[in-house]
């Protein structure tokens, strides 16, 4: 029934001729990629290489959609109070929040300091973070996954995109995004606000669902395509970050699933590198 809710609102943004413009560049020509219930659309912005799905959706849409239309899985469903407890006990070990793995990469670069979690939904993985010597401030715009995070594990998160403009810059030492950017409606200053809050030499640490790599030609037409839909807005390649995040004065690397991450900024990369389903864009800081 939500499906078809949300495609019946997709057919109204089609009649209303909403607007075709890039959520990034705001530019205006566009490559058709795929399809997808013969509504949806993946467009790829001549200017950017940004792939994103049409219709696009305003901010106040997506944020009513998080509130409590959204699903999937322990990212969403907050636990009751044995399977909080189980949680804790185990460090979310046997669990998919066992982000052990990705500290460890996170650790390779900073063993230590502040970190800005964008999108840290209830907090699971904010929680690991600090339980690793780091200083954690997270953001979350799902009012209900704030308060808990908040107030069952103690943590500090910011549930409004004017909160996040008004720390100084230069706060953070990495700023850390866990599958959450192409649930975005819009990069536009996202990556600009990243830049000013980070310290020289911080790093960004992003991890999206790849789409670039061996498995793209299922990716793009497929009928379960994980590229687009009514959760994800937007479809990243290595491409698109490496193009676009140098601008902002960040040395950008990427590879993918599994990680071969010794010495990733002394080495040149091989296209084998990216071809794989997650993608690790990691971006330093420096100037």
């Amino acid at each position: 029934m939500a499906r078809i809710e949300y495609l019946f609102k997709v057919l109204k943004k089609y009649l209303n001729n909403t607007e075709k413009q890039c959520p990034f560049c705001k530019g205006g020509g566009f490559s058709l990629i795929g399809k997808k219930y013969f509504l949806l659309q993946l467009l790829k912005c001549n200017t950017c290489k940004l792939m994103f799905r049409y219709p696009t959706e305003e901010i106040s849409e997506n944020i009513k959609f998080y509130q409590s239309e959204y699903k999937e899985g322990m990212t969403t469903k907050l636990p009751d109070e044995s399977e909080f407890q189980e949680c804790l006990n185990t460090c979310f070990s046997n669990t998919e929040k066992d982000f052990s793995e990705k500290i460890k990469i996170i650790k390779l670069f900073k063993s230590n300091g502040k970190v800005l979690d964008f999108g840290c939904s209830w907090g699971y993985e904010a929680l690991q973070l600090q339980n690793n010597g780091f200083d954690v401030t997270g953001f979350e715009i799902s009012k209900s996954r704030t308060d808990f995070g908040k107030n069952k594990l103690g943590l500090t998160i910011l549930d409004d995109y004017s909160l996040l403009h008004s720390i100084k810059d230069e706060s953070f030492d990495i700023v850390f995004s866990n599958h959450v950017l192409e649930h975005l409606p819009s990069l536009y200053s996202i990556f600009e606000m990243f830049y000013r809050l980070l310290n020289r030499n911080g790093y960004l640490i992003i991890f999206v669902p790849n789409c670039s790599g061996i498995e793209k030609h299922e990716v793009f037409n497929a009928k379960k395509s994980y590229a687009f839909g009514e959760k994800h807005t937007m479809a990243f390649d290595n491409l698109f970050f490496k193009q676009n995040l140098s601008r902002y004065g960040f040395e950008v690397k990427c590879t993918s699933s599994p990680y071969d991450i010794n010495n990733l900024f002394n080495k040149e990369e091989s296209p084998y590198d990216t071809e794989y389903s997650e993608l690790f864009v990691l971006c330093r800081k420096v100037s």
